[in-house]
């Protein structure tokens, strides 16, 4: 059987299962100041302002207490 290496995320309370081929990185928010741009959150990342996604919301979701930690920089969704 064909094994697929995944990234395990909580959003909306529900466990979710990212394929590592989609993952290009990760890397520890803590250390991280988030900017207040309008009604966008973003950070500097290497030198770069990057807007922040939260990923219940791209997902249309509802808001979860732990959606705090869950960011795309990057991501596609089709509406429902």
């Amino acid at each position: 059987a064909d094994r697929i290496h995944v990234l395990l995320i909580r959003a909306s309370g529900s466990l979710w299962a990212l394929p590592m081929g989609n993952v290009e990185e990760t890397f520890d928010m803590t250390e991280r100041r988030v900017h207040e741009v309008g009604r966008s959150r973003c950070i500097v990342f290497r030198g770069n302002v990057v807007e922040l996604h939260c990923l219940a919301d791209a997902l249309y979701l509802p808001a979860g207490e732990d959606d705090a930690n869950v960011f795309a920089f990057e991501f596609s969704v089709t509406a429902p």
